[in-house]
């Protein structure tokens, strides 16, 4: 089992929801911190499409190569029609699940993930899910030789 502890980077990928947008990939880097099965750690958005400029928050488990956790930012985000993120901050944004799987072999996470948010449909408030796929593998940074 993989050793969480410090600094992974990764991308997601939006899903077929997303309509003109699936597809399109935003890059994320995130900073863990493990005590047995249960971890923390802060999220940023590096770059691509919907990058939030404020961290978010992570919670989760990692057990028998699984992973699942939450993401969320203290404030919410949205894409324009010009591609432009608005972020409001006197909202949250809603919670991110991810679940994936550690693959031993090259050292890396892939999975998927969702967001359930609400939509007025003209009938009333209706939950939707937004999807997407995701991998992420850990920052390793080469060390100088000791001499």
């Amino acid at each position: 089992m993989a050793d969480l502890n410090g600094k992974w980077i990764g991308s997601l990928l939006f899903g077929p929801e997303y309509g003109r947008d699936a597809g399109k990939e935003l890059f994320f880097e995130i900073d863990f911190v493990q005590t047995g099965e249960k971890f923390t750690g802060t999220a940023r958005d590096t770059g691509g499409f919907g990058a939030s400029p404020d961290p978010a928050k992570i919670e989760g488990t990692f057990k028998e190569n699984k992973i699942q956790f939450e993401k969320y930012y203290a404030s919410q985000h949205t894409v324009d029609e010009h591609g432009k993120t608005i972020v409001d901050r006197s909202k949250s944004g809603p919670g991110i699940q991810y679940e994936g799987v550690y693959n031993e072999s090259d050292k890396t996470f892939t999975g998927t993930w969702y967001i359930a948010m609400m939509q007025n449909t003209g009938r009333g408030m209706q939950e939707f899910k937004c999807t997407g796929t995701w991998n992420m593998k850990q920052n390793v940074v080469a060390k100088a030789p000791v001499v």
